[in-house]
């Protein structure tokens, strides 16, 4: 319970973000809807980093994924899109000058890159968790390296949604359900340091992906943000 009540919380913020801004939802639910395929990687991080108890676990083929896991890949991929649009009331402009090459060879070359990137980064550290956040990381310096303008909008990016994810670990730990962290992380297999009670790989995983995660969309397709001058919704 204490995984479905985590992917509760993310979904309340996903709402409101949702609710807020009507010119952002169709891209804000693709976005969503892409980033829920990540559920499916589940068996790479239980119960080897954590192992939270599911209400309902999907298995095939001697693979699984959790509904939590989906609800939670669903959300946090919408709120990293997202939050930097809506708290400083951005747009999307989609003509522009970094659009001028087809974007299914950014793409294709990007996630060749990301491979080759995570797949270096398993063998240095035989840990998944560590992976991804090196790869994540390599991604978010690759993306200022070519596109200066999208330095801020993703350092709030990924300062915001870490604090909020953080912020839900920590009350939940605290007030909700006490000892969730001890009862879901596996924390001998931890790096050993906590802020708060969080394992650092948390903060750095939330960090990192709401760096990478949010300017993506803009960084793959050649689109910039721009002032909405519009009102809200």
């Amino acid at each position: 319970m204490d995984y479905l009540l985590g992917a509760v919380e993310l979904s309340a913020v996903w709402i409101w973000l949702f609710y807020w801004r009507k010119d952002l939802q169709p891209e804000m639910l693709c976005y969503s809807s892409l980033f829920a395929f990540f559920a499916l990687l589940d068996p790479l991080f239980v119960p080897h980093y954590w192992n939270p108890e599911s209400i309902f676990r999907i298995r095939f083929w001697g693979w699984f994924f959790d509904l939590e896991s989906l609800i939670y890949c669903f959300t946090t991929g919408g709120i990293a899109f997202s939050i930097y649009k809506v708290l400083a009331n951005k747009r999307i402009e989609k003509k522009t000058i970094y659009n001028q090459e087809k974007p299914i060879r950014r793409i294709a070359l990007n996630l060749l890159g990301m491979l080759i990137t995570l797949a270096v980064s398993y063998k240095i550290f035989g840990n998944w968790i560590l992976s991804f956040i090196s790869t994540l990381l390599v991604g978010a310096l690759f993306i200022t390296y070519h596109r200066t303008d999208l330095i801020k909008p993703m350092l709030f990016s990924g300062a915001s949604y870490s604090l909020i994810h953080t912020l839900i670990i920590i009350v939940n730990d605290n007030l909700l359900v006490p000892g969730a962290i001890r009862h879901n992380w596996n924390v001998k297999q931890a790096l050993g340091i906590f802020i708060y009670g969080v394992p650092l790989e948390e903060l750095l995983f939330s960090l990192t992906f709401g760096m990478a995660v949010s300017v993506l969309y803009e960084y793959l397709l050649g689109y910039e943000l721009k002032e909405n001058n519009q009102a809200l919704n």
